[in-house]
């Protein structure tokens, strides 16, 4: 068991080292491997799926007040 134990921790250890780094922080930035500044762009929909009742336009109240 004890051999089991070492020989993962020597893969473990190994694959880690081997591993290039992709982003990561310096300072309060996040920046690529080569130290460029990496810009974190999307899109936001919204409340776009879920529109609120006074989008509709109702002429009555649905729920009695």
């Amino acid at each position: 068991m004890r051999k089991y134990i070492s020989l993962v921790f020597i893969v473990l250890l190994t694959v880690n080292s081997a591993a290039q780094p992709f982003l990561h922080t310096k300072g309060k930035e996040i920046v690529t491997a080569d130290g460029k500044p990496f810009v974190i762009k999307g899109t936001n929909l919204g409340n776009w799926l879920v529109p609120e009742g006074y989008m509709f336009h109702y002429k009555k109240q649905l729920l009695p007040a």
